[in-house]
């Protein structure tokens, strides 16, 4: 849970080609990891998450060239990271978030 920045509690990756075939996850909770995010999507598709619950400052979600992604209920408390000064030295510089969102479509 300390590995930084290839460290996740869940990864997503190239995971459905057909709308009919969803991954469907309820009630997330994936919170104290001190990693780049703690979930990544990554070119997933046809995904359904019914509830993430997130504590914490860092990226609870990274969600990246995916497609046909839905995400319903979030909470309870969190804020990002007021500057990238806070990150890990082997982080990435990207701006402090608790989504991150890069090249996603529908």
């Amino acid at each position: 849970m300390t590995d930084h920045r290839n460290y996740r509690h869940m990864k997503v990756y190239n995971n459905s080609a057909d709308a009919d075939d969803r991954l469907r996850i309820y009630e997330l909770n994936l919170e104290h990891a001190m990693s780049e995010a703690n979930m990544e999507l990554e070119n997933a598709r046809h995904v359904d998450i019914f509830g993430l619950k997130c504590e914490g400052s860092n990226t609870i979600l990274w969600m990246r060239d995916s497609r046909d992604v839905q995400l319903k209920g979030f909470g309870p408390a969190a804020d990002a990271f007021p500057n990238t000064s806070y990150y890990p030295a082997d982080f990435r510089p990207y701006p402090p978030s608790i989504i991150r969102l890069e090249r996603n479509s529908k």
